[in-house]
């Protein structure tokens, strides 16, 4: 959390840091986590594409694995925007 707290009212930079954190938790699995911080980030920057096609490929990928949350190996999934 402070690396949130840090960027402040930046929303850029907040869009970007809560996209890479997506990145991230997609990678471990943790689609739940990884969706929340995709809608954070595209909440902070509208204009953020990258964060929007991600937040729909974990809902993608969620809704076929049975339910958010379940652990899925995602670390060889190609269809996600890498970091920002």
């Amino acid at each position: 959390q402070i690396g949130i707290s840090v960027v402040g009212k930046d929303r850029l930079a907040r869009a970007k840091l809560f996209f890479n954190k997506g990145i991230a938790y997609f990678r471990n699995g943790d689609l739940e986590k990884a969706g929340k911080c995709f809608k954070k980030s595209f909440r902070d920057d509208p204009t953020f594409k990258k964060a929007y096609y991600n937040l729909k490929v974990t809902h993608q990928v969620s809704s076929s694995s049975g339910f958010i949350g379940r652990n899925k190996d995602t670390r060889n999934d190609q269809s996600l925007y890498q970091r920002a």
